[in-house]
């Protein structure tokens, strides 16, 4: 399909890796893409497509593009190009900021707004967020017991006694019962002696 290319492709030691995967018929695609506006025609013309007509190169050209990674190396391409012009919009901006490009108050105040973006001095914004929770007590303490068991954490570690009730089996242990109290007795103080003697 690319038997030979017009034009020879860029120098290697320029090219991102992106084009660098390229067939060298490719990367001159790719160049003439960026160089000629996106003239398809053209690019497949100068990366050596032989067609007869300007729609069969036009043709050529959308099949050329399908490939992902042709994509890939005019997107970089494309990048560098931009990045170029970089200085040239500052200075067109600039002529906006200072009024050397005459323009309506309101253009002059969106170009002073996008100079003072792209130099960091962003405006400032404030949201207030406001988050309503209607639940009640109760039910924000059974949720974090159910988040806790789900995570197998004590819910305890988390609420403390806060209203927390456990399952758990018990058995109910009715109170001691209370010795019989005996009649009281005398004592004379020989009781005991009594016992001694007798024995």
């Amino acid at each position: 399909m690319l038997p030979q290319a017009l034009v020879p492709p860029p120098a290697q030691e320029q090219l991102g890796p992106a084009m660098r995967a390229l067939t060298p018929q490719l990367q001159v695609f790719v160049n003439a893409m960026v160089t000629t506006g996106g003239n398809k025609a053209e690019a497949a013309r100068l990366a050596g497509c032989e067609c007869a007509n300007t729609l069969s190169f036009r043709h050529s050209a959308i099949h050329i593009l399908r490939n992902q990674k042709v994509q890939a190396a005019i997107l970089e391409e494309g990048k560098r190009a931009l990045g170029s012009l970089a200085i040239q919009a500052a200075e067109v901006l600039g002529q906006f900021v200072s009024g050397d490009i005459p323009c309506p108050p309101g253009t002059r105040l969106r170009a002073l707004e996008m100079a003072m973006n792209r130099i960091g001095m962003h405006p400032k914004t404030e949201h207030e967020v406001v988050v309503t929770d209607n639940r009640t007590d109760k039910e924000t303490i059974a949720q974090i017991v159910a988040l806790a068991k789900a995570m197998q954490l004590d819910p305890r570690t988390l609420l403390g006694r806060q209203g927390i009730i456990l399952d758990a089996e018990f058995e109910v242990i009715p109170p001691p019962t209370q010795p019989a109290i005996a009649a009281p007795v005398n004592i004379t103080g020989r009781e005991g002696l009594e016992d001694l003697l007798d024995g």
